[in-house]
């Protein structure tokens, strides 16, 4: 039985040169950002998903590596400490971390998003891209369009976190706002991830739901939906179609062909950390990657289901230059392991961790122009130096092991997501 990484930690770090074992590729330079509740004032009955967010970065240039840590600076991490929160950002901004049209944002669930200072990881304010952007929520997984630069983006409970309804809507790549609607849901929900297409924005919806009397709350009879709609016609053309049943906190890709619908999800039976309305919350809920399918040119079509995998993980990522496209090659994180699925042949292979040992979420960074040419970079903590360490892996030999690992001094406790930013950029 491993150690719980999700401890927090009480020491922000400076920018500092670390120790790397083996060879950091000379084509790699930029800086891996990751983000993750890291409670400032710690509470035994605290949810996780409700600590302030910590951004860390693992700086890779011709010098070497650097790391270092920091709060973001919002309301309750001021609040945690007993000082002046006026004109902080709201929220724990501690979920994710994307670059767009040149800033870097930390983002959650049901606030504007954070800008950070990308050199110092100060925090600059909240960012509405120019008032282009409504008050209000605004998801962690936004996604990035791979052939107009668009960041496109939702925000469940847009009239209050227990209404049914949903803004979605689109930040050009100069950072301009260029749609934002709201939509109705068929009840209110925790809508934790989504899906771009080419063609269509997909919202799986699942019965996590958002009560005023019981909180958030699994509520599995109410069953789950899979929302679609025309990126040009927008609300306007949005149907929502009854979906199997289950739980996926996150998707990997999805993709319209020949009048078909597909994505790719972590499902599982049920949500976990989240209680049923008996209080109970699951004590164990695997997620398995699995396909969604939906033929749009029958009206009355139902969504189908298809488990890709037999392994239990989360985090999926893929080479995102193919996102809204079928994607050959995807990654995942079963924590004791990295994987790596070729989708032509079915076949997984893993980089497998000492008991004990756990791995973050894989994040691919291209090298070539061919699907899946580049580097998996990953956070390891490991049990036996209570320290963790930057692994970055050949994307398609993940098997081998690590060609370098830079080995910090600290722990880097169990996050959510992180994002790759070019030297370039």
């Amino acid at each position: 039985m491993g150690y719980d990484n999700r401890a927090p930690v009480a020491e922000e770090r400076p920018m500092q040169p670390v120790p790397v074992e083996g060879r950091v590729p000379a084509a790699l330079r930029g800086t891996l950002f990751r983000n993750g509740p890291n409670p400032r004032r710690p509470a035994p009955d605290a949810h996780w998903f409700m600590g302030d967010g910590m951004i860390h970065a693992f700086r890779l240039s011709d010098s070497g590596v650097e790391y270092g840590n920091r709060w973001v600076r919002t309301v309750p991490w001021a609040q945690a400490g007993a000082e002046a929160s006026d004109g902080r950002p709201g929220g724990f901004a501690n979920t994710n971390i994307v670059g767009h049209a040149n800033r870097l944002l930390a983002l959650e669930e049901q606030h504007l998003p954070v800008a950070i200072d990308p050199i110092s990881l100060a925090t600059d304010g909240a960012e509405d891209f120019g008032g282009g952007l409504p008050a209000g929520p605004f998801t962690a997984h936004p996604k990035h369009d791979p052939r107009t630069g668009a960041l496109v983006f939702f925000g469940y409970g847009a009239e209050g976190f227990f209404e049914a309804t949903i803004r979605v809507g689109s930040v050009d790549a100069a950072g301009r706002t260029v749609r934002c609607e709201t939509i109705k849901a068929p009840y209110a929900a925790m809508v934790h991830d989504f899906a771009v297409t080419e063609r269509f924005v997909v919202i799986p919806l699942f019965p996590l739901l958002a009560d005023p009397e019981a909180g958030v709350v699994w509520r599995q009879d109410r069953g789950a939906y899979l929302g679609v709609m025309d990126r040009q016609a927008g609300a306007a053309s949005l149907r929502w179609v009854p979906a199997p049943p289950g739980f996926a906190f996150h998707v990997m890709n999805a993709w319209d062909q020949d009048g078909v619908l597909s994505i790719d999800l972590m499902l599982s039976d049920a949500p976990p950390f989240f209680p049923d309305p008996s209080g109970k919350a699951p004590a164990d809920a695997p997620s398995f990657l699995t396909r969604w399918t939906l033929d749009l040119r029958d009206f009355g079509a139902a969504v189908t289901s298809r488990r890709l995998s037999d392994l239990d993980g989360e985090f999926p990522r893929i080479d995102e230059r193919f996102a809204g496209r079928p994607h050959r090659h995807g990654f995942f994180t079963t924590f004791d392991a990295i994987c790596h699925r070729n989708e032509a042949t079915g076949a997984e292979t893993l980089f497998r961790l000492p008991d004990g040992d756990s791995a973050s979420e894989p994040v691919f960074v291209p090298r070539g122009e061919a699907e899946g040419d580049g580097w998996l970079l990953a956070v390891l903590f490991r049990q036996e130096r209570f320290r963790s360490e930057l692994a970055i892996f050949e994307a398609m030999d993940v098997v081998s092991g690590p060609v370098a690992r830079a080995v910090l001094p600290c722990r880097v406790p169990a996050g959510f997501h992180g994002n790759w930013v070019g030297a370039a950029s």
